[in-house]
């Protein structure tokens, strides 16, 4: 997905109250205002099954 920088953080912004950074909620709420599929992962081999993948993973 092409999308710059400003209109990411300009999306954020409603979400945290700030353009300082986000949260791990406020990038999937992000990813999903986009449209994009969100896996929240705390088990190490399913990180390494999807990284094995080609899906890259936000930590």
């Amino acid at each position: 997905m092409n999308v710059n920088l400003v209109s990411v953080a300009q999306k954020m912004a409603p979400m945290n109250g700030w353009y300082g950074g986000a949260s791990g909620t406020d990038l999937v709420k992000a990813a999903k205002a986009y449209g994009r599929s969100v896996e929240q992962i705390s088990d190490k081999n399913r990180a390494i099954t999807v990284l094995k993948s080609g899906v890259p993973l936000i930590i």
